[in-house]
C-alpha cells in the first residue's frame, strides 16, 4: 500500500517474477495534515478501496501472485520488501499511519462504513465457518460423478460471498446419492464454533422434473455434536437435534438465476454438524448443491475500534492472531516526520 506522487492511494500485490500488479487506485487526492480513513479488501481476484468509509475504486487483479512466508512479506507505506525479488522496498510513504486493523476475510461495504464511523447500527456480514473435512453415510453410497466436499467448497458458485447466488449444474459441483435412499452428511470445523445460521442451495440439475431439481433434498434434519467419534457414526449418542425443516425445491435454472435459502436455529456451539437428508422431490437420487454455516454475531465480525489514546498500533493485531507487528510509537513517528525522514513500516508474518 502506498501513496503515489499525486497523493492518491495505490494497492500493489507481489506478482511472479518481481512484477507488482496494481490493484485499486483512489481518485481522491488525500489532503495534507489530515487523517484519512481508508480500507482495502481483497478476495483473491478483486480489490476494493474505500476512502472515509465509501467505495472509491474496484479493480480485478489477474496476474499470478507470488507467495511468501518471510517476516516482512506484508508492507504498508511502500512497494516491495527486503525479502522480495527486488531486494528492497521503494516509494516510501511520507506521513503518519495510525489505527491499523487486519481481518481474516474481506469486509463488506457496510462493515467498512461502520468502522469509518459513517453508521452506528449496521448489520455485519456473517462469518462463514470453514469446514476442514466432510464425510457422508448412505445405504446406496454416492453417485460416482459427485463428492461430498463439493457441498462446502464453493465449487460451482459464481459468487460464493453473496446470497442469494447461482450454482452450476455440473455433476462434480454437487452431491448425489446413488439411489433414492436417505443420506447423512457430516461436517467438521476442526473445533467447537459458534453457529446460528445455515445457508443451503438445493440440487437442481439442468432441467425441471425428477431427473433435475426433483433430486433435491426435501425433508432435512440438522444435528450437532462435539464428540470426535460422532463424525464417523450416524446415530452416535452425542448427536443433538438442532432443527428440522422442509427445504425449498430448487429452480431448474439455478445456474443462471440466483437462489438459496437460510435457516436460523439460535446460537449453538458445535464442532460437528450432521445434515440428515430424509426425502427428495421425486427423483431417483437425493442431492445437495451447497451448504454454508454462519456466525452472524456483529461483535465477532467487526471488533470495536480502539481508543485514540493508544500510542502503538501493535494491540490492533489481536484481530488476526497469525500476524505480529513491529511498529514505532505515535510519538516516534511524529518525531521522524518532524525531522523530515521517510519510512516504510513492515508487518512481519508469524
Amino acid at each position: 500500500m502506498r501513496l503515489d506522487g499525486a497523493r492518491k492511494l495505490q494497492f500493489h500485490i507481489q506478482g511472479v517474477g518481481g512484477k507488482f500488479p496494481t490493484g485499486a487506485k483512489s481518485e481522491t487526492v488525500l489532503p495534507p495534515d489530515v487523517f484519512t480513513a481508508f480500507a482495502i479488501t481483497f478476495d483473491g481476484q478483486t480489490t476494493q478501496l474505500f476512502i472515509n468509509g465509501q467505495l472509491e475504486a474496484t479493480e480485478k487483479v489477474v496476474a499470478p501472485f507470488a507467495s511468501s512466508t518471510a517476516l516482512d512479506a506484508l508492507s504498508l507505506g511502500s512497494i516491495g520488501t527486503t525479502s522480495g525479488p527486488n531486494g528492497q522496498p521503494f516509494s516510501p510513504f511520507e506521513g503518519l499511519v495510525d489505527e491499523v486493523q487486519i481481518y481474516r476475510r474481506s469486509l463488506s461495504a457496510s462493515e467498512v462504513a461502520l468502522l469509518a464511523g459513517l453508521s452506528g447500527d449496521v448489520s455485519a456480514a456473517p462469518e462463514m465457518i470453514a469446514v476442514v473435512r466432510a464425510g457422508f453415510h448412505s445405504e446406496s453410497g454416492a453417485d460416482p460423478q459427485t463428492r461430498i466436499e463439493a457441498t462446502c467448497s464453493g465449487d460451482g458458485m459464481q459468487t460464493p460471498n453473496l446470497f442469494p447466488a447461482t450454482h452450476s449444474a455440473r455433476p462434480g459441483d454437487s452431491f448425489l446419492t446413488d439411489s433414492s435412499y436417505s443420506a447423512s452428511l457430516h461436517y467438521d470445523f476442526g473445533g467447537p464454533r459458534p453457529i446460528d445460521r445455515l445457508r443451503l442451495w438445493n440440487y437442481h440439475g439442468a432441467i425441471y422434473g425428477d431427473d433435475g431439481n426433483g433430486r433435491g433434498a426435501k425433508d432435512i434434519r440438522v444435528f450437532g455434536s462435539n464428540d470426535v467419534d460422532a463424525f464417523h457414526e450416524v446415530w452416535h449418542d452425542s448427536w443433538e437435534l438442532i432443527t428440522a425443516f422442509t427445504a425449498a425445491r430448487a429452480p431448474a435454472d439455478g445456474a443462471h438465476n440466483p437462489y438459496g435459502e437460510e435457516h436460523d436455529f439460535g446460537r449453538v456451539t458445535f464442532r460437528f454438524i450432521r445434515l440428515q437428508l430424509d426425502t427428495n422431490y421425486g427423483g431417483r437420487n437425493v442431492g445437495l448443491a451447497e451448504v454454508q454455516f454462519l456466525n452472524t454475531a456483529l461483535r465477532s465480525a467487526v471488533p470495536a475500534m480502539p481508543s485514540a489514546s493508544n500510542n502503538s498500533v501493535s494491540a490492533m493485531f489481536r484481530q488476526l492472531p497469525c500476524f505480529g507487528v513491529l511498529w514505532i510509537s505515535r510519538r516516534e513517528a511524529r518525531a521522524r516526520a518532524a525531522a523530515g525522514s521517510k519510512a516504510s513500516y513492515k508487518l512481519p508474518m508469524q
